[in-house]
């Protein structure tokens, strides 16, 4: 009786063994059917992109754009920042632009901030300054430089056909006025000292007090020169008394 029961329990693990080969052998072809071939995707399932096709997407993204700089955004934030400028100081230079090196690429400073680019009107030099100052000290000092930098090539172009002199400018200003009987203030006028200083920015006019004193000076010259040449005597008697 007991080698009866051990037979059946033997044959009962037998079949029961295979039929879980057979299931096994069935469940896995049906995986196999299941999986689709390399490189494609079943419906309404999605995969990552190969290598060479991430590639390609990186390729048509714009260089700033991938290193997660918005220039066009920085461009109208540049517009709108100097909508609010003041300073006279930036009547010197041309429009601001962002900063760009050869390649095109915005230039930035070590915190990523966009340079803005001023370019002086008089010499072209280009002068950076990051987005994030509002600063005007520098752009000023140049500005002052250009200004006499700028004098100087006039004076220089001037003085090339020029015979300018200080004391000869002095001497017509005194001829102009005595000739046209003209009051020693006209000197001291702002319209006057303009067309002196288009052609020389460097030109030194005199006061309408030194004016008076060079004329009183001329007169006593003329007077002295008439009298040597009259013989005339600038005493004169009044009741036999010289005076």
């Amino acid at each position: 009786m007991p080698r009866a029961k051990t037979n059946k329990v033997a044959g009962a693990s037998s079949t029961l063994s295979t039929s879980t080969s057979k299931n096994g052998k069935s469940a896995q072809g049906s995986r196999s059917s299941a999986v689709p071939p390399s490189g494609t995707s079943s419906p309404g399932t999605s995969r990552a992109p190969t290598p060479s096709e991430d590639g390609a997407i990186d390729g048509d993204l714009d260089g700033e754009a991938a290193d997660g700089y918005d220039t066009e955004q920085e461009a109208l934030d540049l517009e709108a920042r100097r909508a609010k400028w003041t300073s006279k100081n930036y009547d010197h230079y041309e429009a601001p632009t962002l900063a760009r090196d050869a390649t095109g690429t915005v230039i930035r400073n070590a915190y990523g901030a966009p340079m803005h680019e001023f370019i002086c009107k008089t010499t072209q030099e280009a002068f950076h300054r990051p987005s994030t100052d509002t600063g005007t000290s520098n752009l000023l000092k140049h500005a002052q430089n250009c200004g006499t930098v700028s004098q100087m090539a006039n004076l220089a172009k001037f003085l090339a056909g020029s015979t300018y002199s200080r004391e000869r400018l002095r001497w017509l200003i005194l001829v102009w006025i005595i000739r046209c009987n003209l009051p020693f203030s006209i000197v001291n006028s702002v319209f006057f000292q303009n067309i002196i200083f288009l052609f020389n920015p460097n030109a030194e006019i005199e006061s309408h007090t030194t004016v008076g004193r060079d004329i009183e000076r001329l007169f006593g010259l003329a007077q002295r020169k008439l009298i040597e040449m009259f013989g005339v005597s600038t005493n004169f008697r009044v009741c036999g008394h010289e005076v």
